[in-house]
């Protein structure tokens, strides 16, 4: 199945990252907190299911900004933890809906569709290449918003709307950290999140819409650039 293969590909990802770190030097030592702030290019979109839709894959592209922590403790040449992030993005797109509903009502709205906001936890595996040289892999559960208002008629009769959806799903993703003299550090990453369960908030009323996730698939491909402080 789909996340069976995306399982064997987090642990062989991780594995592979861990395996190719040879020994520490010596005096590096990365245990404890750190903190840092990311930035990059996002593309968020939607694979609509080849067996029910027609319509291949509709995406938006943005910037996203936001903040990260986490806790490392070293084993050697492997250094293991946790981390969590928040985060924005502003990705979105806008659309004109037009439609008839079965009273026969010819309904026409202009849409306003807005990635919210974004919170990460998740596991990184590093291995220390060179005393200041970590790559790594990660993979955690990732929970995303979609912001969604507009306005449009129905015949002749205006209305407007302003609800979102909630999204839970998982992340991997892989890169590299340098570190600087004071702790100082950067780093380059790409990551995947795919959201499979979510629901539509409308008017206060929650909708839950697992049957829609069984037909559509919503991922992100994000290239990330981030600085931090390690003590």
């Amino acid at each position: 199945t789909k996340r069976r293969l995306l399982s064997l590909g987090i642990a062989g990802l991780m594995g592979s990252t861990l395996a190719a770190a040879p020994a520490a030097a010596q005096g590096a030592n990365f245990t404890g907190f750190r903190i840092g702030a990311i930035g990059g290019w996002d593309n968020s979109g939607v694979n609509f299911d080849d067996d029910v839709f027609e319509e291949g894959r509709t995406s938006q592209n943005g910037f996203f900004y936001g903040a990260d922590i986490g806790f490392d403790y070293q084993w050697g040449d492997i250094v293991g933890g946790i981390e969590a992030e928040l985060s924005d993005s502003t990705a979105g797109r806008e659309d004109l809906l037009t439609g008839v509903r079965e009273d026969g009502v010819v309904v026409t709205a202009n849409t306003n569709v807005d990635m919210g906001g974004n919170f990460y936890i998740g596991i990184p595996g590093r291995g220390v290449v060179k005393p200041n040289l970590l790559p790594y892999a990660k993979a955690g559960y990732t929970h995303a918003t979609i912001d969604i208002d507009g306005e449009g008629f129905a015949d002749d009769d205006p209305f407007t709307f302003d609800d979102g959806i909630s999204m839970d799903g998982f992340r991997i993703g892989a890169g590299g950290e340098y570190v600087f003299s004071g702790g100082f550090y950067g780093k380059a990453e790409y990551r995947y999140s795919n959201y499979n369960n979510g629901e539509l908030n409308v008017e206060g009323d929650d909708i839950e819409l697992e049957t829609a996730f069984d037909a559509i698939d919503f991922d992100r491909h994000q290239f990330v650039l981030g600085v931090g402080l390690r003590f």
